[in-house]
C-alpha cells in the first residue's frame, strides 16, 4: 500500500515507517501538524517540541511533506470514542490527510502510537472517515524490547524534552537513546518510569534512520527550562548531510540492510521447544495407532481420523467399536425435516430479558432469509424491553453459505459501527431457507450493584475495538469489537490465526493456526486486563472443519489453560477458508471458580459433564456432550434428560444461555424443540439451537451448553 507517515519528528513515528515498509508497503509522503505561535502546545495529541526541524524530513527522506497548523484544541476528550466536533484539534488531522489522500492517492497512514488509546481513538476515527488503513505496528509491544530494537536498527534520536522523575535538563536533554537506554532501563526499576515516554516522562527529535538518505546535523541548540525538572530544546540551527545512497537504492533495500524485523518474524514464539515437540509428535502417532481402524461416522467430513474414544465406557462402548452401517448416513427423512421452513422466533424460549443485579441481561436466537429480516425481528424484541442495538455485547452468527458473507457483512456495519459488540462468523446447515441466524446477548446498565444496605457498586462496560493494524493482534477493520468487559467478565470474539501485521492467514496447517487464534485470545484478554491473560477463560467453543483437527486443538489450549470448559464443533466452513476458530469469555477472577466432572450412563448412550462455577454461583457454564455408537440411541426421553441435567447443573433459576449444538443428519430440530419443550420450565432461559456436521468425536450427537453470567 501507498502510505503517508505521519510524524512529530519523535523516534516512535520514524520507526514504525520502518516497520511499514518491511512489511511490504512504500512511504510516498509524510505529514506533519504544528503549533502556530509557540515552542510547544499543550496538545492531548500531537508532540509539538521541536517542530522547527520537522521541515527537513522531506530532503531527509525524498519524499514530499504535507503540514498545516493546529487551530483546534482539546475539546472531545473522552477515550471511549471520537465524534467529529468542530474546533477539536483532530479535526485538523482530518483536513491535513485529507489534503494528502487528494493529492498523492495514499492508501495508509503510519502511526507512532504504542500504548496511548486516546491517540489510536482519534486517528482511527479520522482514517476511517478517509477510507485509509491505520497502520500502528508498534501497538502494545513490549517498550524495553522496543527501545532496544530501535536502537538495534540504527535510529538515531536525541532527548529534546524531559519531564519526569530521574531526567534532568541540563544533564541528558541531547542524549541520544543508544546513551540513555541503561539510565532509562534503571529509572523504570526505581521510579516506574516508561522507557519509551509513552507516559510524557520524555521526547524525542530523529536525525538519522535507515530509511532516511541524509542525515540531520544539529548545529545550534537553545534550552529552555520551565522548572527543576522539566524542560526543552528548540533548534536554532540544522544542516543536511548526505550519506552517500544511491537513487536506485529503494526504502525496501534500506530497511533490509537495518534488519527490521518483519511480519513473520513475530511468530517466532508459536514454535515448540523441540523436546516438547518430540513428545507431542509421539503422542499423536500413539494415538492414530490407537483409532486408525476407526471408521468415520460424519458423512460431511472426508477425515477418516478419531479425535478419542467416549468420555465415559462401559461394555457397549468399547472404543475399538465400528459404527453401525445403518447409521452411516442420514435418511432422506431427515434431510427433509432439515430442509423445512425456518422456525419463527418463540418469544417463549427464544429471547429472554431478565432484571439482574448488574443490570439487564438479554440474550436470544433470530433466523431469517436475509440479514435485514433478523434484525427487524431483533429490534422489534429489544423494542419491547427498553432496550437497544447498542446494548448488544456478543453475536454469534452462522450462515448456510461462506460466500455469502461479504454481503451480510456490508448488512451488518449498517447497525454496529461505534464500539460495536463481539462477534463470530461460521458456516453451519442451515435449513434450506433460512440464510442466517444470529444469537445475541445484551446487556443493559443499571448504573448500581448492591453491595450492602448503605453501599453501592457501579458496574460498567468497556469495549476493544483496536482496528489498527498492528504486530499485537489482528486488527477489527470490520464492525466488530475484539472483545467487550463487563464488570470482571470479558467476552472475546472469535478469533482465527491471521498474522497481524498482515492479516493474512498463517501458513503451516491447523497447529499453527489453533495456537497464534489462542495467542490472540490471550493478549486481547490482557489489554482488557492486564493481571490477566487466556487463563482467564472460563468458558469457550471451538470451531474447525474437520473431525480430526479437533485433538490438535483441544492439545493446543491444554498446553495453554487446562481450568477452561471447552466445546468442539466441526461445521462446514470458518472465515478466510481457516481450519480452526475460538470464541471465548473469561473472568478476571478465574481463581475463585470451582471444577467439576461428572458422568452418566442410560443404555447405551454416556452423558459426560464439566462445570465451572464462581465461589458465590453468581456465574456458571456447564458443557455437556451426549454420545452413543448409534444417534438413535438419543431419543426424546433421553434428549429431554441431558438437557433437564444441564439446566439444573447450571442453575436454571436464575438467567441463563442455553445453546445446543446437534449433528445435522442425525438428529433433528424438531426432535430437539420437542425436548425442549419438556425439559425448560424456567421463563430466565433463552434457547439457540445449532445444526453442524460433527461433535467432539465421531461418537459425540449432541452438545449442550449453558452459562450465566
Amino acid at each position: 500500500m501507498r502510505v503517508v507517515g505521519l510524524i512529530s519528528g519523535g523516534k516512535d513515528s520514524c520507526y514504525n515507517l520502518l516497520q511499514c515498509v518491511a512489511a511490504g508497503h512504500e512511504v510516498v509522503a509524510l505529514a506533519n501538524l504544528s503549533p502556530c505561535h509557540s515552542d510547544e502546545l499543550d496538545s492531548y495529541m500531537y508532540q509539538s517540541v521541536g517542530h522547527m526541524g520537522v521541515g527537513m524530513y522531506a530532503e531527509a527522506v525524498g519524499v514530499p511533506l504535507f503540514r498545516r497548523n493546529i487551530e483546534g484544541s482539546s475539546l472531545n476528550t473522552t477515550t471511549i470514542a471520537y465524534t467529529p466536533t468542530e474546533g477539536d484539534e483532530v479535526e485538523d488531522l482530518f483536513l491535513l490527510l485529507k489534503e494528502v489522500k487528494e493529492k498523492c492517492s495514499v492508501d495508509a497512514v503510519s502511526v507512532g502510537a504504542v500504548l496511548s488509546d486516546y491517540q489510536r481513538v482519534r486517528v482511527e476515527n479520522v482514517c476511517s472517515r478517509l477510507s485509509l488503513v491505520c497502520m500502528s505496528f508498534m501497538w502494545r509491544r513490549d517498550q524495553s524490547e522496543l527501545l532496544h530494537e530501535m536502537v538495534e536498527c540504527g535510529i538515531d534520536a536525541i532527548i529534546i524534552k524531559v519531564a519526569a522523575l530521574g531526567l534532568e535538563p541540563k544533564k541528558h536533554l541531547g542524549k541520544s537513546i543508544h546513551q540513555m537506554l541503561p539510565y532509562l532501563e534503571k529509572m523504570k526499576e526505581k521510579y516506574r518510569l516508561n522507557v519509551c515516554g509513552e507516559g510524557g516522562e520524555y521526547e524525542t527529535f530523529t536525525l538519522d534512520c535507515p530509511v532516511f538518505r541524509k542525515r540531520i546535523v544539529v548545529k545550534e541548540i537553545e534550552l529552555v527550562e520551565s522548572s527543576a525538572d522539566v524542560g526543552y530544546l528548540n533548534f536554532k540551527a540544522l544542516e543536511l548531510v548526505d550519506k552517500g545512497i544511491g537513487e536506485n537504492i529503494t526504502q525496501a533495500e534500506l530497511v533490509m540492510n537495518a534488519a527490521v524485523r518483519k511480519p513473520e518474524d513475530f511468530l517466532v514464539d508459536l514454535k515448540l521447544a523441540e523436546e516438547e515437540q518430540q513428545a507431542e509428535d509421539q503422542a499423536k502417532e500413539l494415538h492414530l495407532c490407537d483409532n486408525h481402524d476407526m471408521s468415520q461416522r460424519s458423512p460431511f467430513s472426508k477425515d477418516s481420523s478419531s479425535s478419542r474414544s467416549p468420555s465415559f465406557e462401559d461394555p457397549n462402548h468399547s472404543p475399538h467399536s465400528t459404527i453401525n452401517k445403518e447409521n452411516a448416513l442420514p435418511s432422506s427423512e431427515k434431510f427433509e425435516e432439515e430442509s423445512s421452513p425456518a422456525p419463527e422466533v418463540h418469544e417463549d424460549l427464544n429471547s429472554k430479558v431478565v432484571n439482574t443485579m448488574t443490570g439487564f441481561t438479554f440474550a436470544g436466537s433470530f433466523t431469517g432469509g436475509g440479514f435485514e429480516d433478523v434484525i427487524k425481528k431483533l429490534k422489534e424484541c429489544l423494542l419491547t424491553k427498553d432496550m437497544e442495538l447498542n446494548d448488544i455485547i456478543s453475536v454469534k452468527m452462522y450462515i448456510n453459505d461462506m460466500h455469502q458473507y461479504a454481503q451480510l457483512n456490508a448488512q451488518y456495519i449498517k447497525y454496529f459501527t461505534v464500539n460495536p459488540p463481539v462477534r463470530f462468523v461460521v458456516e453451519a446447515p442451515l435449513p434450506a431457507n433460512a440464510l442466517v441466524q444470529v444469537d445475541v446477548v445484551g446487556w443493559k446498565h443499571s448504573y448500581v450493584t448492591p453491595v450492602e444496605e448503605d453501599q453501592v457498586k457501579p458496574v460498567y462496560r468497556t469495549t476493544m475495538h483496536v482496528q489498527s493494524l498492528s504486530h499485537w493482534a489482528p486488527a477489527n477493520i470490520g464492525p466488530y469489537s475484539q472483545a467487550v468487559k463487563v464488570g470482571n467478565v470479558i467476552v472475546v470474539a472469535g478469533m482465527i490465526g491471521l498474522v497481524p501485521g498482515t492479516l493474512q492467514v498463517v501458513p503451516g496447517g491447523v497447529e499453527v493456526q489453533a495456537r497464534l487464534a489462542l495467542r490472540h485470545v490471550s493478549r486481547v484478554i490482557t489489554a482488557m486486563a492486564p493481571s490477566a491473560d487466556i487463563r482467564a477463560v472460563v468458558q469457550g467453543v471451538c470451531f474447525v472443519t474437520k473431525l480430526s483437527d479437533v485433538a490438535v486443538a483441544r492439545r493446543m489450549m491444554a498446553r495453554l489453560s487446562e481450568s477452561q470448559i471447552t466445546t468442539y464443533v466441526v461445521v462446514p466452513a470458518l472465515p478466510r477458508a481457516t481450519l480452526v476458530e475460538w470464541h471465548t469469555w473469561g473472568c478476571t477472577e478465574n481463581n475463585k471458580f470451582e471444577y467439576e466432572e461428572k458422568g452418566y450412563t442410560r443404555g447405551s448412550v454416556s452423558v459426560r459433564v464439566r462445570r465451572r462455577w464462581y465461589h458465590d454461583n453468581s456465574m456458571c457454564a456447564v458443557n455437556a456432550v451426549a454420545s452413543s455408537i448409534s444417534s438413535e440411541d438419543l431419543t426424546l426421553n433421553i434428549i429431554e434428560e441431558v438437557i433437564c441435567y444441564t439446566l439444573t447443573t447450571a442453575d436454571a433459576s436464575l438467567p441463563l444461555e442455553l445453546t445446543l449444538y446437534y449433528c445435522c443428519g442425525y438428529l433433528t430440530r424438531t426432535l430437539l424443540m420437542q425436548a425442549v419443550k419438556k425439559a425448560v420450565q424456567s421463563d430466565s432461559v433463552s434457547l439457540s439451537i445449532v445444526p453442524v456436521l460433527a461433535l467432539e468425536d465421531k461418537y459425540s450427537y449432541l452438545a449442550v451448553t449453558a452459562r450465566r453470567h
